[in-house]
């Protein structure tokens, strides 16, 4: 997969989609990690990449695990994602079978991650670009991310730092010295849950 920005085809969705619904789905009874049969042969599923998993319920979030280093091929890291985000998000209880039908997968493959050298916390707020730019805080072991779709909820750049500041155990009302800033894009897909298990006419695996 090209480095972003780039866009996902409605086949490459449904497939993505239709690997994390299944993920959770088989797992939620024996909650058992979910293997496809056959390893997916599209080559950009094969390519090291990283993502995240988000679950809604009623419009409220239910589960959001990802992770932000390419270390395994994609469809690896979005199966193992979507499982920790319906059944190890220490937020949530595991997702039950009864919920199936009510949650919404969202799926967010990440850019490489790109050091922001601002000067300080103005330069950082006039740099940052709403709803396009995802943001990691790491100050040695502790870090702090928001998925450009935070900016939704939180459309000022000092509010969205604020908040991603107050997640990470910082205070809101300070800027810590020798944090390090790096910002990332995402090309994301969503659906209902369910409705992306009954996907056709993709290249599915197995």
């Amino acid at each position: 997969m090209p480095a972003l920005p780039f866009t996902l085809s409605e086949n490459q969705q449904s497939q993505l989609l239709w690997l994390a619904a299944k993920a959770i789905e088989s797992a939620v009874d024996s909650a058992q990690h979910w293997r496809p049969p056959e390893i997916p042969s599209a080559a950009w599923l094969q390519e090291y990449a990283c993502c995240f998993v988000t679950l809604h319920k009623a419009e409220q979030l239910r589960g959001c695990i990802g992770g932000l280093s390419a270390i395994q091929p994609l469809w690896q890291d979005l199966i193992e994602h979507a499982y920790d985000a319906a059944f190890r998000d220490p937020r949530f209880a595991p997702v039950g079978r009864d919920e199936l039908s009510e949650l919404t997968l969202e799926v967010s493959v990440l850019s490489p991650l790109v050091a922001c050298l601002a000067e300080d916390y103005q330069a950082l707020c006039h740099q940052l670009r709403p709803n396009i730019d995802g943001v990691l805080l790491q100050q040695g072991a502790r870090r702090a991310v928001f998925l450009p779709q935070v900016w939704h909820q939180l459309p000022s750049a000092d509010q969205f730092l604020r908040a991603l500041l107050q997640k990470g155990g910082w205070p809101a009302d300070g800027w810590p010295e020798q944090i390090k800033v790096s910002t990332f894009e995402v090309a994301s897909c969503q659906s209902a849950l369910m409705q992306a298990l009954t996907a056709s006419d993709i290249d599915l695996p197995g």
